[in-house]
């Protein structure tokens, strides 16, 4: 019984780890990585001016 828990507990500490490693590559990506196809800007930053245009801020 110990070893089930032991081993559940490890991988929810993985699986915990592997979500906040998507999570930083998600906001790297979206706030910080410039994209020639959008004018060497971010994703946040390109559609800034969009979402105020439609009041959706």
């Amino acid at each position: 019984m110990r070893f089930a828990k032991r081993f559940f507990g490890s991988l929810k500490h993985a699986r915990d780890t592997m979500k906040g490693g998507i999570e930083a590559c998600i906001r790297y990506y979206n706030h910080s990585l410039l994209h020639t196809a959008n004018g060497n800007l971010s994703p946040i930053n390109f559609e800034k001016p969009q979402l105020k245009m439609f009041n959706m801020t």
